[in-house]
């Protein structure tokens, strides 16, 4: 109702572009909406290219470059919301996917990528909207091989006030035989007492 009393309009160069980008917004909204899943949200802007929020975090981006230097192998990084017409929470695809755009549509290859691990671990922000949505669409595509994910509930967290959908999706995800661990958890796990490693 909002984009359809403009209390939120789309930026446009020419009234052509934004009769066209108003169109959109109107079919964009309501079939985000058929989904069930979001109402539109209008997002401060974050993560932009070249700023701090862009960036992996110091003591992340140091033990990948150990990890490069050790294994001779690159980090693969995927990059998602390339298209400003549709959100994509999840990085594996979009709310609602462009149909003149590849990149909204199913990511098969990286959902390949992560079949290779032996186990996968997830981690990020924020768990109430893109580690929530890339883990369950990750789920959705892994039929049934759910107990080789985990999430570190305590590595990632919630947007400001969307506590309850963080905490469902944690219940959800363990009623799909995901693991859900700590840090600490890990740690114990993989290196046992010798976390120097």
């Amino acid at each position: 109702s909002d984009v359809m009393n403009q209390k939120w309009k789309p930026r446009a160069k020419s009234e052509t572009e934004c009769v066209s980008l108003t169109a959109h917004c109107l079919k964009y909204t309501k079939e985000l909406e058929a989904k069930g899943k979001f109402q539109l949200t209008i997002w401060p802007e974050h993560c932009l290219v070249g700023s701090k929020g862009h960036a992996v975090v110091k003591e992340i981006n140091d033990s990948l470059q150990e990890w490069t230097k050790q294994t001779q192998r690159t980090v693969h990084y995927i990059q998602k919301a390339q298209n400003r017409l549709t959100e994509m929470y999840s990085g594996i695809e979009a709310e609602v996917v462009m149909e003149d755009d590849e990149l909204t549509r199913t990511n098969k290859e990286l959902l390949g990528r992560l079949k290779i691990a032996d186990q996968l671990i997830i981690c990020g922000q924020a768990k109430s909207h893109c580690v929530n949505f890339t883990t369950r669409d990750i789920v959705k595509h892994w039929h049934k091989e759910n107990e080789r994910i985990c999430v570190l509930n305590d590595a990632c967290s919630n947007v400001p006030f969307c506590d309850k959908a963080g905490d469902l999706f944690i219940s959800d995800m363990q009623k799909e035989g995901v693991s859900i661990r700590t840090t600490e958890d890990v740690f114990q796990l993989y290196l046992g007492d010798d976390k120097e490693k």
